[in-house]
């Protein structure tokens, strides 16, 4: 009974993983996650294609989001409460179906 149960766990656990590929194939999504290296104890606000989608606490990285893959975004790590940029904008580009990180370390 024990084996059978571990089998069926097992089994359950891949096809979770295949699901969520398949989705991202469909969907041509990526997901990212952004760090937070700030050498001054700053917290960074991400501001992703123009829209602030998280605040991220120096040593600290966001959830995980998911995005369009294979076309280029705008990213901008922005000091918290400030216009001032931590780091220079950038355009990256999702890699579909894998998890992308991106930092600042201002």
């Amino acid at each position: 009974m024990k084996i059978t149960t571990l089998i069926l766990i097992i089994s359950l656990l891949f096809l979770g993983c295949g699901i969520k590929r398949e989705d991202c194939e469909k969907n041509q999504t990526g997901e990212v996650v952004f760090n937070n290296n700030s050498q001054s104890g700053k917290t960074y606000d991400i501001i992703w294609d123009g829209v602030m989608i998280a605040t991220v606490e120096p040593s600290k990285e966001s959830k995980v989001f998911t995005y369009a893959a294979n076309v280029p975004h705008k990213l901008v790590f922005r000091i918290t409460n400030t216009k001032t940029n931590a780091c220079t904008e950038s355009t990256p580009i999702l890699n579909q179906c894998q998890e992308n990180t991106f930092s600042c370390s201002e």
